[in-house]
């Protein structure tokens, strides 16, 4: 399937696919105002990109677009998404809202925000499953990223950048792992005012929990903050041989 410049104010698309009849999406936005965006996708192997074929082409949108929902529920699906926003105004945010859902296992999901100086983005990630990825690239004057992530064996790979001297980035995050799978999680932040929380963030998905970060297995986390302001808060409790490495300057 193939969407490129969407016309109306609202689209959703949802498909369902298996193992031998995959679908993939081709999307693009290039100008115009679109108010919300849903992807909902169940099966296997299903893929959102620019081409449908490889997610190094990522679904690309340079307009303004207030919100945009992915869920993809099932094995194996993955998605990315470059997003530039234009210059949005009060009335019409650049891009306001970017919400994430996967369930289930083998998932990867990629997205890249290039923010207008005066642009916000609040990103809220729900997981549930294994060996699912997420990897998230922002860059806005204020950005909030709400992660909820169960299961086993995941890579978190969360960045965040902005340049204003007001600037605030923020993460809460909740990472319950079920198993003894291996965890990635890397996550860094540069601005004025730098913050991450782990336990109790708010949730998307059909599932709340608390606990901050509880990893089971062998587990490799990174913090790096670059600002003026920055804190790390967590309740958190990693097996032995993991490791929790914290930088801030």
């Amino acid at each position: 399937m193939t969407l490129s410049k969407i016309l109306a104010t609202t689209a959703v698309v949802g498909l369902m696919g298996s193992a031998a009849f995959a679908n993939d999406i081709n999307f693009s936005q290039s100008g115009g105002s679109v108010g919300a965006v849903t992807f909902t996708q169940t099966g296997t192997s299903n893929m959102i990109s620019s081409n449908g074929t490889t997610i190094a082409a990522p679904a690309t949108v340079t307009g303004s677009l207030a919100t945009l929902t992915l869920e993809q529920i099932g094995s194996s699906n993955k998605s990315s998404f470059s997003i530039t926003p234009g210059a949005g105004t009060v009335e019409v945010p650049a891009l306001g809202n970017v919400a994430l859902l996967l369930k289930g296992s083998s998932n990867t999901s990629s997205l890249t925000v290039n923010q207008d100086a005066t642009g916000t983005l609040d990103f809220s990630v729900g997981v549930e499953g294994s060996n699912n990825s997420v990897t998230a690239s922002i860059t806005a004057d204020n950005s909030v990223v709400d992660i909820e992530s169960r299961g086993d064996g995941f890579t978190y790979t969360i960045g965040q950048t902005a340049a204003a001297v007001d600037a605030a980035n923020s993460i809460t995050a909740n990472f319950v792992q079920s198993g003894t799978g291996a965890v990635d999680v890397e996550m860094l932040q540069s601005g004025a005012t730098n913050t991450i929380t782990m336990g109790a963030p708010s949730a998307y998905g059909l599932f709340t929990g608390t606990g901050g970060m509880t990893l089971q297995g062998t587990a490799t986390v990174g913090i790096t903050q670059s600002s003026v302001n920055a804190s790390y808060t967590a309740t958190q409790t990693v097996a032995p041989g993991g490791t929790v490495t914290i930088a801030q300057n």
